[in-house]
């Protein structure tokens, strides 16, 4: 005689939590904003490159494994948006019901 669990189970498929639904898109760029601007951060050490200067060329010689920062764009063959262009105002031009793929750092390396 084999015993019956008593245990009742959901007879409903779960599906993925919507974290959109959860906590508004809002609430994000607030809380990250306020993070961000209540914070003092260590100076960096992180070389600081004009976009002429960053070729093909250069990415062979230095391998191109260290982050670097780039005051200004041109030479680099793009376009910049605005400074003042927000995440929200994004998420509006995409559409806010789009899901959009977000890369993680640590999945770089392997592209």
């Amino acid at each position: 005689m084999v015993a019956q669990s008593t245990e009742k189970k959901p007879k409903r498929v779960l599906g993925p939590v919507d974290y959109n639904e959860v906590n508004p898109l809002m609430d994000h760029e607030l809380k990250w904003t306020h993070l961000l601007s209540s914070r003092e951060f260590q100076p960096h050490s992180f070389q600081i490159m004009q976009g002429n200067d960053v070729t093909a060329q250069w990415a062979k010689e230095t391998g191109f494994r260290d982050p670097i920062i780039i005051l200004e764009p041109d030479g680099l063959g793009l376009t910049m948006p605005p400074h003042e262009l927000t995440v929200r105002q994004v998420a509006e031009a995409c559409g806010l019901e789009r899901t959009v793929q977000v890369l993680q750092g640590n999945s770089c390396a392997n592209l």
